[in-house]
């Protein structure tokens, strides 16, 4: 990636490729620990947030149920913070398989794997689809109020001759 400065230009690395997780762990500083969440990761950082993120130099521990890292904070903004690991960080390791294939984050819950985007085409279908299903319970409302009218239109006009009915039967003109 270049970038344009007056007449200057300078080559910055290419970003690395991210994997997005939500993994609970514990961040532990120098002013203490606290809970956290890894975010993203990459081979070299991650990002994560908690409530009082460290200062931009820390060194910190970031714990997980499989493991730890340790790195420096590059940068910190609101209740997030970017970290640069001391090691490479295994992301085979923080979103293994179960047995079954399923994808599975650090606590066993089942996570969705990476999609690609929708085409037209699928969209469109989608799109018809919830249409159809919208149509069909819309159906299912009016002709249930529609039920519910001749229900109680039956009930009236049978309601008047009834009572007459129950009244001759019982003596009372």
């Amino acid at each position: 990636m270049q970038a344009s400065y007056g007449s200057q230009t300078t080559t910055q690395p290419a970003r690395e490729p991210r994997r997005v997780v939500l993994l609970q762990a514990k961040l532990f500083t120098d002013a203490g620990n606290c809970d956290a969440t890894i975010c993203n990761v990459s081979l070299n950082g991650l990002m994560a947030k908690c409530e009082s993120p460290p200062r931009r130099g820390a060194y910190v521990e970031l714990r997980y149920a499989e493991g730890s890292i340790v790195g420096r904070v590059m940068w910190s903004q609101g209740s997030r913070f970017g970290l640069r690991s001391r090691d490479k960080i295994e992301i085979a390791r923080l979103r293994g398989k179960d047995e079954g294939g399923a994808q599975r984050g650090s606590f066993g819950k089942v996570v969705a794997p990476l999609r690609q985007p929708l085409s037209a085409a699928e969209i469109e279908e989608r799109s018809r689809q919830t249409s159809r299903l919208f149509e069909w319970v819309m159906i299912a409302i009016a002709a249930a109020g529609a039920a519910g009218m001749g229900a109680g239109l039956i009930y009236s006009a049978i309601a008047t001759p009834m009572e007459k009915a129950q009244a001759a039967l019982s003596g009372n003109p």
